[in-house]
């Protein structure tokens, strides 16, 4: 993951049971959900940061890089005609430890953070 959060080792793996995706394939706005068949959690790299908000309040946050989708069936179905076809970083279960490891600064943390619909 490039950037100063990726760089600095800030990854974390966010388990999600589902996210949802547009098809325009329509005309229209479809909402379309992915899981996993088996029932089982979703891995999603992603990218936290700790900072101040207003009255020097801690606040943790974290988001979900993309990547490009436009090869990717069918993931490269979903969003408007035109647009660039995105999709959330999904990880392979034996992508975990790789993620864990490739802390820049060689810590063995893994951050976990918490997807909520």
């Amino acid at each position: 993951m490039q950037g100063a959060l990726g760089a600095r080792g800030q990854r974390c793996i966010v388990p999600m049971d589902a996210f949802f995706e547009p098809n325009w394939e329509t005309g229209k706005h479809i909402r379309w959900k992915f899981s996993r068949h088996d029932g089982a959690p979703i891995a999603v790299a992603g990218l936290w940061e700790r900072w101040r908000g207003k009255g020097d309040q801690k606040i943790i946050s974290y988001t979900l890089p993309t990547v490009n989708a436009d090869d990717h069936p069918p993931m490269g179905r979903m969003h408007r005609p035109g647009q660039e076809k995105r999709m959330l970083a999904l990880l392979d279960p034996a992508d975990y430890w790789t993620i864990r490891r490739s802390s820049s600064d060689g810590s063995q943390h893994l951050s976990l953070a918490v997807s909520r619909q």
